[in-house]
């Protein structure tokens, strides 16, 4: 009985990111921490963070598409965002 428990339990394992589909939190970190001190001199705040809130819409519906949809990518943004 826990035997098959157990190999239920693994065939509901969550598949893991392949190599290629690690850009996806990358670019996420280049839009938080690299984007801001690029342009900041450029754009002003509020165009700064709609661009940044767009490209975070873009890259979580691409990630969704390619690896997986979830709402883990924007919980990463707003946590990333508040810090």
């Amino acid at each position: 009985m826990f035997e098959e428990l157990e190999q239920e339990a693994e065939s509901k394992d969550e598949p893991s990111r392949v190599w290629w589909q690690w850009w996806a939190p990358i670019a996420m970190a280049v839009v938080f921490v690299g984007l801001p001190p690029a342009v900041y001199h450029l754009v002003p705040g509020l165009a700064l963070l709609i661009v940044m809130a767009v490209l975070t819409v873009a890259i979580a519906l691409v990630d969704g598409a390619t690896f997986r949809a979830s709402w883990t990518i924007f919980c990463v943004a707003g946590l990333a965002y508040f810090a």
